[in-house]
């Protein structure tokens, strides 16, 4: 019982920290471009409208995004509802506090595949693929 309240504070204390983060800390991660999609649609699911009502999923972020509805592109959403339901978190944070909570959790799910992955590996070489893994992972050109 005291291993799983100590792995539950960690995680909440993490999440915290990810959360505190992704609010407060100013990037220049670019959130206008395939994001976009998860985002508009995670906004419109918390907004109550229907997430493959085109129309309405553009007054939506077209509003929230402060652009003209003449300039405003919608990039459509690709995936299956539930994927909306999954990340429907992002919808409540503006969107560059989503975008960099999203890179972030990118990054933790990243580091936990190359966690899992090397299980049973020598530990040097388990360290050497934790920045490998994370370089081949970074394409932005923040990295």
């Amino acid at each position: 019982m005291k291993r799983f309240l100590l792995f539950l504070l960690f995680f909440l204390l993490s999440a915290g920290i990810i959360l505190a983060v992704a609010l407060y800390v100013p990037n220049s991660l670019p959130v206008h471009s395939d994001f976009s999609a998860i985002y508009n649609t995670d906004l419109a699911l918390v907004h109550n409208v229907p997430i493959y009502d085109l129309v309405a999923v553009a007054a939506i972020a077209g509003e929230a995004s402060g652009i003209p509805s003449d300039k405003f592109f919608l990039t459509r959403f690709p995936y299956p509802p539930w994927y909306a339901l999954s990340t429907f978190y992002l919808g409540l944070l503006p969107v560059k506090a989503a975008g960099t909570l999203w890179f972030e959790l990118n990054l933790v799910m990243l580091f936990l595949s190359v966690w899992f992955l090397t299980d049973g590996w020598h530990s040097r070489l388990r360290l050497i693929a934790f920045p490998l893994a994370s370089r081949m992972f970074c394409v932005l050109p923040i990295c």
